[in-house]
């Protein structure tokens, strides 16, 4: 592990002996090596990628095991289908509206947040919190105005088993290390059989050029790439040439690796086939597995209600915040998130069935207000207005 993992995330012994000397005890001291062993797995690295063998005669040599990264796969699928650039944070007020949207897409807060949310799922737990830049410099107090907290826990919906009443959540593939071990095992066996199954030329002597060496002996000149698939028969004047091409067992490595991929999806919660390939070889999509994968959208539901607390807390701090610097903000009164669920749900085809509604079972604000993210003030405001144009262009409204 590098020293600059070390200094990322992990709190300084004398920054814990000064709480533990105030009398706090530290909730991390028993969740670390579950959060160490859980970053090990996301970088694919360890006693189980990297370990040392024996020969027959007894020789001990390195071996590195091939990784896919399932664990760092798992968390940047559930990043991707969480938080994208479409999702949005919704006040009570226009006005705020307007102001954080301009205001998460000049910080980049999305494409933050969602870097975040991977090492959330990945490691337990993770935080956005404010940074403020001083006019003075660096401040050893300064008053943020904020009734909020200034920082948001972000944790995954799944309970933690490994340490009760603690206050850090638990990875999404906690429960699933077996199925990664299994992932890469069949993924290094299948690559190693290929390796290893690769045709075996076996050239007689006769066929091989000779020059002298240094000591006056005459040796052959090799030829080939040096990988061991060119051997030399020595002594020998028949069958000049032999072919030797072992059979592959591929069909039963990737069905081994299929397995080891649908016991991944179904313990980290995306369902048996969300990994899965298709008759044609190819991995499905998504929206083609959502279809027919309740437990995927049920765990989607879960964690995005997780998240929806977390991003609108760190919203209402930074527009408190604002208003302390001098920025006129209204009151923001309800943050609600708008999640883009595209990729599990046709999202296009439930808005034509609401715009079908509009005027039967929907008013046109409420169309606007669940699609465009507006206030019911803007909406119906908005509403009207398109209503008018159309009148006064002869449509039918």
């Amino acid at each position: 592990m590098g020293q600059a993992y070390e200094e990322e995330y992990w709190v300084p012994e004398h920054v814990r002996e000064y709480l533990r000397a105030l009398g706090f005890a530290l909730p991390l001291e028993a969740m670390e090596p579950h959060i160490r062993a859980w970053h090990e797995w996301m970088q694919a690295c360890g006693s189980f990628y990297d370990y040392k063998d024996t020969d027959g005669v007894g020789r001990m040599y390195e071996v590195h095991r091939r990784s896919i990264h399932p664990a760092m796969r798992v968390c940047r699928e559930w990043g991707s289908l969480l938080l994208n650039d479409k999702t949005q944070v919704v006040c009570g007020t226009q006005e705020c509206t307007d102001w954080l949207e301009g205001f998460l897409a000049q910080s980049g807060f999305m494409a933050a947040a969602q870097a975040t949310v991977v090492k959330a799922f990945g490691m337990g737990t993770g935080a956005w919190t404010l940074w403020v830049v001083a006019p003075a410099g660096v401040c050893p107090v300064y008053e943020t105005g904020s009734p909020y907290p200034t920082f948001a826990i972000v944790k995954p919906a799944v309970d933690n088993t490994r340490v009760d009443m603690s206050p850090y959540g638990q990875s999404v593939f906690a429960d699933a290390v077996d199925a990664i071990q299994a992932v890469d095992l069949a993924f290094d066996a299948m690559i190693s059989e290929i390796d290893n199954g690769k045709m075996r030329v076996f050239l007689s002597d006769v066929m091989f050029d000779q020059e002298t060496d240094g000591r006056g002996r005459k040796v052959s000149i090799p030829f080939g790439r040096q990988d061991c698939t060119v051997f030399r028969k020595v002594m020998s004047t028949e069958d000049t040439i032999q072919e030797f091409a072992p059979a592959l067992r591929t069909d039963a490595q990737v069905r081994a690796f299929r397995c080891a991929l649908q016991m991944l999806g179904d313990l980290t919660g995306f369902g048996l086939g969300y990994f899965d390939f298709d008759g044609a070889g190819y991995v499905k999509t998504a929206t083609e597995v959502s279809a027919d994968n309740s437990a995927l959208m049920r765990n989607i539901r879960r964690h995005e209600h997780a998240l929806e607390s977390a991003i609108a807390g760190i919203c209402r701090a930074v527009m408190a915040a604002s208003r302390s610097l001098g920025v006129e903000l209204p009151d923001e009164g309800e943050v609600r998130v708008t999640f883009d669920d595209s990729i599990i749900t046709d999202t296009s085809a439930e808005k034509r069935q609401d715009m079908a509604e509009v005027g039967v079972t929907m008013n046109a604000w409420e169309y606007r207000q669940k699609w465009y993210g507006e206030d019911e003030k803007t909406a119906k405001a908005r509403a009207r207005g398109f209503a008018r144009g159309k009148a006064s262009n002869g449509e039918d409204t």
